[in-house]
Protein backbone atom coordinates (compact mmCIF):
# COMPACT_ATOMS: atom_id res chain seq x y z
CA UNK A 1 0.00 0.00 0.00
CA UNK A 2 1.05 3.58 -0.61
CA UNK A 3 -0.11 7.06 0.28
CA UNK A 4 0.28 10.13 -1.87
CA UNK A 5 2.63 12.85 -0.68
CA UNK A 6 -0.12 15.46 -0.87
CA UNK A 7 -2.46 13.40 1.33
CA UNK A 8 0.26 12.78 3.91
CA UNK A 9 1.25 16.47 3.95
CA UNK A 10 -2.39 17.54 4.37
CA UNK A 11 -2.75 15.28 7.41
CA UNK A 12 0.45 16.67 8.93
CA UNK A 13 -0.84 20.21 8.28
CA UNK A 14 -4.14 19.41 10.02
CA UNK A 15 -2.28 18.10 13.07
CA UNK A 16 -0.08 21.20 13.09
CA UNK A 17 -2.88 23.78 13.05
CA UNK A 18 -5.61 21.60 14.67
CA UNK A 19 -8.07 23.98 13.07
CA UNK A 20 -8.52 25.75 9.76
CA UNK A 21 -5.26 27.48 8.90
CA UNK A 22 -5.34 31.30 9.18
CA UNK A 23 -5.44 33.18 5.88
CA UNK A 24 -2.00 34.61 6.60
CA UNK A 25 -0.46 31.35 7.84
CA UNK A 26 3.28 31.21 7.19
CA UNK A 27 3.27 27.47 6.40
CA UNK A 28 1.15 26.00 3.62
CA UNK A 29 0.72 22.43 2.40
CA UNK A 30 3.70 22.87 0.04
CA UNK A 31 6.02 23.35 3.04
CA UNK A 32 4.78 20.13 4.62
CA UNK A 33 5.17 18.29 1.30
CA UNK A 34 8.76 19.46 0.92
CA UNK A 35 9.89 18.49 4.41
CA UNK A 36 7.98 15.18 4.36
CA UNK A 37 9.61 14.24 1.04
CA UNK A 38 13.07 15.20 2.32
CA UNK A 39 12.66 13.14 5.50
CA UNK A 40 11.21 10.14 3.65
CA UNK A 41 14.10 10.12 1.17
CA UNK A 42 16.61 10.39 4.00
CA UNK A 43 15.03 7.45 5.84
CA UNK A 44 15.04 5.22 2.75
CA UNK A 45 18.67 6.04 2.07
CA UNK A 46 19.74 5.36 5.67
CA UNK A 47 17.84 2.06 5.77
CA UNK A 48 19.48 1.03 2.51
CA UNK A 49 22.97 1.87 3.84
CA UNK A 50 22.32 -0.23 6.96
CA UNK A 51 21.18 -3.21 4.87
CA UNK A 52 24.18 -2.76 2.58
CA UNK A 53 26.64 -2.84 5.49
CA UNK A 54 24.88 -5.84 7.06
CA UNK A 55 25.04 -7.69 3.75
CA UNK A 56 28.78 -7.06 3.44
CA UNK A 57 29.38 -8.15 7.05
CA UNK A 58 27.32 -11.36 6.78
CA UNK A 59 27.93 -12.52 3.21
CA UNK A 60 30.90 -10.55 1.93
CA UNK A 61 28.89 -8.57 -0.62
CA UNK A 62 26.32 -5.81 -0.40
CA UNK A 63 23.10 -7.82 -0.47
CA UNK A 64 20.26 -5.32 -0.09
CA UNK A 65 16.80 -6.92 0.01
CA UNK A 66 14.16 -4.32 -0.82
CA UNK A 67 10.78 -4.32 0.90
CA UNK A 68 7.88 -4.80 -1.51
CA UNK A 69 6.09 -1.95 0.28
CA UNK A 70 8.60 0.49 -1.24
CA UNK A 71 8.05 -0.64 -4.82
CA UNK A 72 5.98 0.57 -7.74
CA UNK A 73 5.11 -1.76 -10.62
CA UNK A 74 4.76 -0.59 -14.21
CA UNK A 75 4.45 -2.23 -17.62
CA UNK A 76 6.47 -0.17 -20.10
CA UNK A 77 7.06 -0.25 -23.86
CA UNK A 78 10.64 -0.63 -25.08
CA UNK A 79 11.66 1.61 -27.99
CA UNK A 80 14.90 2.24 -29.92
CA UNK A 81 17.33 4.88 -28.65
CA UNK A 82 17.83 7.78 -31.04
CA UNK A 83 21.54 8.16 -30.27
CA UNK A 84 22.74 4.53 -29.96
CA UNK A 85 22.03 0.95 -30.99
CA UNK A 86 20.37 0.23 -27.66
CA UNK A 87 16.71 0.32 -26.60
CA UNK A 88 15.05 1.95 -23.61
CA UNK A 89 11.98 2.13 -21.36
CA UNK A 90 10.91 5.33 -19.61
CA UNK A 91 9.27 4.94 -16.16
CA UNK A 92 6.55 7.46 -15.33
CA UNK A 93 8.19 8.37 -12.00
CA UNK A 94 11.83 9.18 -11.36
CA UNK A 95 13.77 6.21 -9.98
CA UNK A 96 15.08 6.70 -6.45
CA UNK A 97 18.85 7.14 -6.14
CA UNK A 98 20.73 5.68 -3.17
CA UNK A 99 24.12 7.02 -2.15
CA UNK A 100 27.13 5.08 -3.49
CA UNK A 101 24.92 2.74 -5.52
CA UNK A 102 26.39 2.02 -8.93
CA UNK A 103 24.14 -1.05 -9.31
CA UNK A 104 20.88 0.96 -9.28
CA UNK A 105 19.34 -1.14 -6.51
CA UNK A 106 16.22 1.02 -6.59
CA UNK A 107 15.33 -1.08 -9.66
CA UNK A 108 14.27 -4.26 -7.92
CA UNK A 109 13.41 -6.33 -10.96
CA UNK A 110 12.74 -6.27 -14.70
CA UNK A 111 11.09 -9.03 -16.72
CA UNK A 112 9.76 -9.32 -20.26
CA UNK A 113 6.01 -9.69 -20.78
CA UNK A 114 6.27 -12.07 -23.74
CA UNK A 115 5.14 -9.63 -26.43
CA UNK A 116 8.40 -10.01 -28.32
CA UNK A 117 9.27 -12.64 -30.91
CA UNK A 118 6.09 -14.72 -30.89
CA UNK A 119 5.52 -14.66 -27.15
CA UNK A 120 9.01 -15.74 -26.17
CA UNK A 121 10.26 -14.43 -22.86
CA UNK A 122 13.89 -13.46 -22.39
CA UNK A 123 16.01 -13.41 -19.25
CA UNK A 124 17.02 -9.82 -18.56
CA UNK A 125 20.12 -9.30 -16.44
CA UNK A 126 21.10 -6.07 -14.73
CA UNK A 127 24.59 -4.68 -15.21
CA UNK A 128 26.24 -1.47 -14.04
CA UNK A 129 26.37 1.32 -16.59
CA UNK A 130 30.18 1.28 -16.51
CA UNK A 131 30.05 -2.30 -17.85
CA UNK A 132 28.33 -1.32 -21.11
CA UNK A 133 31.69 -1.04 -22.87
CA UNK A 134 32.22 -4.78 -22.39
CA UNK A 135 29.02 -5.84 -24.16
CA UNK A 136 30.87 -6.22 -27.47
CA UNK A 137 33.19 -8.73 -25.76
CA UNK A 138 30.42 -10.86 -24.25
CA UNK A 139 29.63 -14.25 -25.85
CA UNK A 140 26.55 -14.74 -27.98
CA UNK A 141 23.60 -15.48 -25.69
CA UNK A 142 19.83 -15.18 -25.57
CA UNK A 143 20.13 -13.03 -22.44
CA UNK A 144 19.31 -9.33 -22.62
CA UNK A 145 21.21 -6.89 -20.41
CA UNK A 146 19.80 -3.72 -18.91
CA UNK A 147 21.15 -0.80 -16.88
CA UNK A 148 20.06 2.56 -15.51
CA UNK A 149 20.97 5.37 -17.88
CA UNK A 150 20.77 9.17 -17.44
CA UNK A 151 17.45 11.00 -17.75
CA UNK A 152 15.57 8.31 -15.82
CA UNK A 153 15.83 5.73 -18.60
CA UNK A 154 16.28 1.97 -18.35
CA UNK A 155 18.30 0.87 -21.37
CA UNK A 156 18.46 -2.61 -22.90
CA UNK A 157 21.04 -4.33 -25.08
CA UNK A 158 18.31 -5.72 -27.36
CA UNK A 159 14.68 -5.01 -28.21
CA UNK A 160 12.26 -6.89 -25.95
CA UNK A 161 9.16 -4.84 -26.93
CA UNK A 162 7.63 -4.60 -23.44
CA UNK A 163 8.82 -5.09 -19.87
CA UNK A 164 7.42 -5.20 -16.35
CA UNK A 165 9.48 -3.10 -13.93
CA UNK A 166 9.53 -3.00 -10.14
CA UNK A 167 11.28 0.03 -8.74
CA UNK A 168 11.37 2.53 -5.87
CA UNK A 169 10.00 5.87 -7.09
CA UNK A 170 11.71 9.09 -6.13
CA UNK A 171 9.64 11.32 -3.85
CA UNK A 172 9.73 14.98 -4.87
CA UNK A 173 8.41 17.72 -2.61
CA UNK A 174 6.67 19.52 -5.48
CA UNK A 175 4.99 16.45 -7.00
CA UNK A 176 1.45 15.85 -5.74
CA UNK A 177 1.46 12.37 -7.24
CA UNK A 178 4.58 11.13 -5.44
CA UNK A 179 3.83 7.92 -3.56
CA UNK A 180 5.21 6.94 -0.15
CA UNK A 181 5.20 3.54 1.50
CA UNK A 182 2.58 3.68 4.23
CA UNK A 183 4.60 1.44 6.57
CA UNK A 184 6.70 4.49 7.55
CA UNK A 185 4.09 7.18 6.81
CA UNK A 186 3.32 7.70 10.50
CA UNK A 187 7.03 8.25 11.24
CA UNK A 188 7.26 10.76 8.38
CA UNK A 189 4.30 12.73 9.75
CA UNK A 190 5.75 12.66 13.28
CA UNK A 191 9.17 13.95 12.24
CA UNK A 192 7.72 16.55 9.88
CA UNK A 193 5.64 17.92 12.74
CA UNK A 194 8.66 17.96 15.05
CA UNK A 195 10.52 20.02 12.48
CA UNK A 196 7.62 22.43 11.97
CA UNK A 197 6.93 22.91 15.68
CA UNK A 198 10.64 23.40 16.28
CA UNK A 199 10.71 26.16 13.67
CA UNK A 200 7.70 27.74 15.31
CA UNK A 201 9.25 28.05 18.77
CA UNK A 202 9.84 31.66 19.82
CA UNK A 203 7.73 33.18 17.07
CA UNK A 204 4.76 35.37 17.93
CA UNK A 205 1.78 34.53 15.73
CA UNK A 206 -0.41 37.43 14.63
CA UNK A 207 -4.00 37.57 15.82
CA UNK A 208 -6.21 35.56 13.45
CA UNK A 209 -8.96 37.42 11.62
CA UNK A 210 -11.00 34.44 10.50
CA UNK A 211 -12.43 33.04 13.72
CA UNK A 212 -9.58 30.70 14.61
CA UNK A 213 -8.25 30.39 18.10
CA UNK A 214 -5.50 32.90 18.83
CA UNK A 215 -2.23 31.88 20.38
CA UNK A 216 -2.22 32.62 24.12
CA UNK A 217 1.17 34.10 24.90
CA UNK A 218 2.75 33.26 28.29
CA UNK A 219 3.07 36.06 30.83
CA UNK A 220 6.48 37.55 31.15
CA UNK A 221 7.91 38.64 34.49
CA UNK A 222 10.82 41.02 34.76
CA UNK A 223 12.91 39.85 37.74
CA UNK A 224 14.37 43.35 38.16
CA UNK A 225 10.99 44.94 39.04
CA UNK A 226 11.03 43.65 42.64
CA UNK A 227 14.51 45.13 43.26
CA UNK A 228 13.66 48.77 42.45
CA UNK A 229 12.68 49.67 46.02
CA UNK A 230 15.87 48.22 47.54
Amino acid sequence: MAVSLKTLAARAKDLYFQDYAPRDAFFDVGDFMFHAAAYYSDVLNKMYQIMRKDGIAEMGFSNTPISAAWLMEEVLPVTPCATSNFFFAQPSSNIFSFDFDAAANAINGVSTTGKCCGGKKFDVIKIQNNEIRFLSLSPVTSNVYYWLAPNNRIEFSDNVTEVRVWYIPEVLGNNDNSLLSDNIAADVIKNTLQLMFGAKQGNVIQEANDGNKNLVLPQQVNPNLGKQGN
